[in-house]
C-alpha cells in the first residue's frame, strides 16, 4: 500500500471513527455528546480515563443510551452510597488492514427499512357495480344508497291499543252522524232542553276528547255507550250553607229544630 493510500485509509477511518460510542462502541449516528463532558463521573463511576485516550484510536462522543445509563449509577450511588459493577466498554485499537469500523457498511439513507417481498401484496378492493377504483367518494355513496334501498328491512307496524308514535292526526270535531240533531233545533245542534240530551253532548265531548288524545279508552266507552252500559248522572247543585244543619250537616232543618238535639 502506497503512503496516499495509508493516508487516505487513515482519514476515513477517522470519519467513521467519529460515529461510534467511546463507551458502548456501537455505530451511533443520531444524537450524541462530548466525552469530556462527563470526565469526572466517568472516571468515578466506570473507572474510564478519557485524558489518556489518542484521538486516532478512541472515539470522542457518548451516545444518549450509555449517557442516561451514567445518570442512573449517579442516582444509585446518592440513594445507597455504594456502586455497581460497571458494565464491560469497548476496546479500540489502531487502524490496521482488516479493521472493523472501516469494513462496517451502514445505511446512509434516513428512510425507514422497506417491507420484505415475501409479504404477498394485497388484493384488488371489490367495489360495486357503478363505482371507479380511483374515486373514494363516489364508492362510498354507492354503497350507502345500496344499502337503504334493501328491501325487507321496514320494521312492521304492530297495531297497539296503546299510544301511537305515527304521524299525529288533525282533531275529528262532532258531525252530525254522532250527535242526531232535535227535531227542534234548526241548525242541526243537539238541544239541551232534556236530561237525554245534556248526557248525549257530554257524552261526545268526552269521547271526542279522548279521541284527540289518542286514548285507547275511546273505543271501549263507545263500545259500552252502543251496549246502553254507560250511565250519566247530572251532579245535584250544592246546597247553600246557611239552609243547612250546623250539627247533622243536613237541609231542612236548622239547629234549634234538629232531631238529632
Amino acid at each position: 500500500m502506497s503512503v496516499l493510500e495509508q493516508q487516505g485509509a487513515d482519514s476515513l477511518h477517522q470519519v467513521k471513527l467519529q460515529m461510534y460510542c467511546r463507551l458502548c462502541g456501537e455505530y451511533k449516528k443520531g444524537m450524541s455528546s462530548n466525552k469530556f463532558r462527563f470526565q469526572a463521573d466517568l472516571q468515578r463511576y466506570l473507572m474510564v480515563d478519557v485524558c489518556t485516550d489518542a484521538p486516532s484510536i478512541h472515539p470522542g462522543k457518548i451516545c444518549t443510551g450509555c449517557m442516561a445509563y451514567l445518570k442512573r449509577l449517579k442516582v444509585y450511588y446518592r440513594r445507597t452510597r455504594s456502586l455497581k459493577e460497571p458494565r464491560k466498554t469497548a476496546v479500540f485499537r489502531p487502524h490496521s488492514s482488516p479493521c472493523r469500523i472501516c469494513d462496517s457498511k451502514h445505511s446512509e439513507s434516513p428512510c425507514k427499512r422497506s417491507c420484505p417481498s415475501e409479504f404477498p401484496a394485497p388484493g384488488p378492493r371489490t367495489l360495486p357495480s357503478g363505482a371507479q377504483p380511483d374515486d373514494g367518494i363516489k364508492a362510498k355513496r354507492i354503497r350507502r344508497s345500496s344499502a337503504e334501498n334493501i328491501q325487507g328491512d321496514k320494521w312492521p307496524s304492530v297495531s297497539d291499543s296503546g299510544h301511537s308514535y305515527s304521524r299525529k292526526l288533525a282533531p275529528t270535531p262532532a258531525t252530525s252522524s254522532d250527535v242526531e240533531p232535535s227535531p227542534s233545533t234548526s241548525r242541526g245542534e243537539p238541544s239541551t232542553s232534556s236530561a237525554e240530551d245534556k248526557k248525549d253532548v257530554l257524552f261526545f265531548m268526552l269521547l271526542n276528547h279522548l279521541r284527540e288524545t289518542h286514548d285507547r279508552r275511546s273505543s271501549n266507552l263507545y263500545n259500552m255507550w252502543m251496549a246502553g252500559d254507560v250511565d250519566i248522572e247530572e251532579e245535584a247543585p250544592p246546597v247553600p250553607r246557611n239552609q243547612t244543619c250546623g250539627i247533622c250537616h243536613e237541609a231542612g232543618h236548622n239547629r234549634k229544630t234538629c232531631p238529632n238535639t
